[in-house]
């Protein structure tokens, strides 16, 4: 099994050339940007975005099709996961005060005009397939004898509680379930995207020499910014190693019978621990190797180190920065001030509340 972190390709590319503290300060504010409540329209310029720079990388189309593969397979489980359960539709109320509408409100439907004691309040609800929802939303608990026998609660800005009543069969499928599993495997995509760029355009010793600049400013404070360094490029080093591990052990396990597919919850638990022991010995005796070695070679984390090469900042960085800088930017306004699109409607709301 071949690791995300052992995806180095040493090629030239634009990507490749810029310097590696840059690229470490690239991803880390992608990272901040994808998990901001951002509209569909957003993600679609994160991932436009990415797709520029996996394009200025040279990353090999290959790669990207084991990335979207493995972005379809999580797709389908978290949906599978969620239909299982979630079965009620999604309400919001006052949403007209906490958005900000671009081009209008495109799709909205199933919007909802509702008086409380002489005050108004504007609720939107997503539909379910598979179950029947009373549109006239109510101010007081369903009853349990009725029809509509499940509801979900909202209350308003100024207090008000504001109940949507619904009945739905096993089956029932809610918009939300759709919203809720496309939002979290897309982001994970761009997650993996990011990542995917920053290890396939650094390698392991530029990208400790990046952490070690960035973490620089800790030093006034005596913290042992080299250990740090060092400890985290260790990991990033062994994980790969670990997980080829983990899949010798696998097949060691199976040769002897241990079966991890089938059996009861009972069966794959105990299946797993005889995977989790030996893999726990194994990063151990690896660590204790790895201690040993740099003990015999006098090895000393704090002792002042000289590097071979020296990364410079370059147009290139600047040009980079600034770029993404401008998008960012514009993100994140978009995400302060709740501003949607509005080109699909409740789907965005879903998305982004």
């Amino acid at each position: 099994m071949k690791s995300t972190f052992d995806n180095y390709l040493n090629r030239k590319s634009f990507w490749h050339s810029l310097n590696p503290v840059a690229k470490l300060i690239i991803t880390i504010i992608m990272i901040v940007v994808i998990f901001m409540p951002i509209d569909i329209i957003g993600q679609v310029v994160i991932l436009l975005t990415l797709s520029l720079m996996c394009f200025l990388g040279r990353i090999p189309l290959k790669t990207i099709k084991s990335i979207l593969i493995t972005w379809a397979v999580m797709l389908f489980i978290l949906f599978i996961i969620n239909w299982i359960a979630y079965k009620a539709p999604w309400l919001m109320v006052d949403y007209d005060k906490h958005t900000n509408w671009i081009f209008g409100q495109g799709l909205i439907d199933n919007q909802i005009l509702i008086d409380i004691n002489g005050h108004e309040h504007y609720c939107i609800f997503s539909p379910v397939w598979g179950g029947d929802i009373d549109p006239s939303l109510h101010t007081t608990i369903p009853s349990s004898d009725s029809y509509f026998n499940r509801y979900v609660m909202k209350v308003a800005d100024n207090g008000d509680r504001i109940y949507l009543w619904y009945h739905v069969k096993w089956y029932a499928l809610s918009a939300q379930v759709i919203s809720n599993s496309f939002s979290v495997s897309f982001k994970i995509l761009l997650m993996i995207m990011v990542i995917t760029l920053l290890v396939s355009t650094t390698s392991e010793v530029q990208l400790t020499i990046a952490i070690e600049e960035i973490l620089s400013p800790l030093k006034l404070f005596k913290i042992p910014v080299n250990e740090w360094a060092m400890t985290i490029s260790i990991a990033i080093r062994f994980v790969p190693s670990l997980l080829s591990e983990a899949q010798n052990i696998l097949r060691a396990q199976a040769s002897r019978g241990v079966d991890f597919r089938n059996g009861n919850f009972k069966d794959k638990i105990k299946s797993l621990v005889s995977l989790i022991v030996p893999m726990f010995s194994v990063a151990f005796h690896k660590a204790d190797d790895l201690s040993n070695t740099m003990e015999a070679r006098n090895y000393s984390p704090r002792a002042i180190r000289t590097n071979y090469r020296n990364f410079g900042v370059s147009t290139k960085d600047f040009i980079a920065l600034s770029i993404i800088g401008i998008i960012v930017g514009f993100l994140i306004f978009l995400s302060a001030n709740r501003m949607i699109v509005g080109f699909i409607g409740w789907l965005e709301l879903l998305i982004i509340y």
